[in-house]
C-alpha cells in the first residue's frame, strides 16, 4: 500500500519486501500498462523481464478504438482490433513483423491518430506484450494478472467494509487474519472437490488423470479422443529409432507437423501453447512405463 502510485514510492515498497525475503528474485513480472510500476520493478530487479498483462492490453486497445475522439467507424474498430490481435499472438518474430507490416500498409494507417497510437504506445514496447518475444517459460505460467486483480477487488469490497479499523495497521490485520486464511481454505476446498476423496471419477477418465486440475484433464482427454481419429497413413516415420515422426495437421489440410518423442516437442501451435502440460504428461507416462 503506497501513499502515491509513483515510481519512487512503488520502488521503495518493493525494496522493503525484498529486504524481508533476500532469496526472492523473480525472473518475470506481469503488470498493467503502468510506466511507474515497470520503472520501479526494473530498478529493484534489473535482471527481471516485465510483461504487460494480456487482459489489460486488450482492454486498453478496445477502449481506445471505441473512443469517439479517435474517429474510427464500427467497421474500422473491428479491423483495427483484429490486426492488433494477429500482431499480439504471432508465434514468431518474423510473423510479428509481417502482421505489423500488414497493418501499416492498410488504409487504417492513414488515420494519423491511429498511426501515432500504435507506433508510440505499443510498437515502442513490443517485447513487453507481443507473444513472439516472450520467454516460453513465462508463457507456460501466466499471461494475465486478472487473478490478482480479482483478489484485490474481493478484499476491497468484501473485507474492508467489515473492518472497523480503517488505518494501515487495521487493513494489514484484516488481510493477515481474515483474507489470507479464507483464501487458503477456499483453495483447499476447491482442490478437494476435484479429488477422488470427494467423488468417484467417470470410468472413461484414465487413472493417471485422477486428482489433476480439471483444465489439465479436459485437455488430455480431448487430445486423446482426437488422436483416435488418425489413421496409420497420417503418420510417417522420419527417424523411428529417435522417435521422430511427421504427423498430419488436424487444422491445416496438407500440412504436417514434426513430432519428436525424445525431447518431447512438436512443431504445432497447440504444443507451443500447452508445452508445460504436454511435457508433464509425457514425463509422467514414462515413469509409469507407459506410452502416449
Amino acid at each position: 500500500m503506497c501513499q502515491t502510485e509513483e515510481k519512487e514510492s512503488i520502488s521503495e515498497a518493493l525494496g522493503i519486501i525484498k529486504s524481508w525475503t533476500p532469496s526472492w528474485n523473480p525472473k518475470f513480472f506481469m503488470v498493467d500498462y503502468s510506466a511507474a510500476e515497470i520503472g520501479a520493478i526494473e530498478h529493484q530487479f534489473p535482471n527481471a523481464t516485465v510483461y504487460i498483462c494480456d487482459f489489460h492490453r486488450i482492454q486498453a486497445m478496445t477502449r481506445w478504438a471505441k473512443a469517439k475522439k479517435n474517429d474510427l467507424s464500427a467497421g474500422e474498430q473491428e479491423h483495427f482490433l483484429k490486426h492488433m490481435q494477429k500482431i499480439s499472438y504471432a508465434s514468431t518474430e518474423n510473423k510479428f513483423h509481417e502482421a505489423v507490416q500488414t497493418l501499416q500498409k492498410s488504409s487504417l494507417y492513414e488515420n494519423e491518430k491511429l498511426n501515432d497510437y500504435v507506433e508510440k504506445t505499443w510498437l515502442s514496447c513490443a517485447p513487453r506484450w507481443a507473444h513472439a518475444f516472450r520467454h516460453q517459460q513465462a508463457l507456460n505460467v501466466v499471461n494475465t494478472n486478472n487473478g490478482t486483480e480479482a483478489m484485490n477487488k474481493l478484499f476491497k469490497y468484501n473485507y474492508l467494509p467489515r473492518s472497523v479499523d480503517k488505518s494501515v495497521y487495521g487493513r494489514a490485520t484484516t488481510l493477515v487474519e481474515s483474507f489470507v486464511p479464507d483464501s487458503n481454505q477456499h483453495y483447499k476446498q476447491s482442490n478437494l472437490m476435484f479429488s477422488t476423496a470427494y467423488r468417484k471419477y467417470n470410468e472413461n477418465v484414465p487413472k493417471f488423470l485422477h486428482d489433476r486440475p480439471p483444465q489439465f484433464v479436459k485437455h488430455c482427454l480431448k487430445s486423446r479422443f482426437a488422436a483416435a481419429e488418425y489413421k496409420s497413413s497420417d503418420v510417417m516415420a522420419v527417424n523411428f529409432q529417435k522417435g521422430k515422426f511427421n504427423v498430419k495437421s488436424q487444422t491445416s489440410e496438407g500440412n504436417k507437423h514434426l513430432v519428436d518423442f525424445s525431447t518431447p516437442t512438436c512443431s504445432c501451435e497447440v504444443w507451443r501453447k500447452t508445452q508445460s502440460v504436454q511435457a508433464f504428461l509425457c514425463r509422467f507416462l514414462s515413469l509409469q512405463g507407459m506410452e502416449l
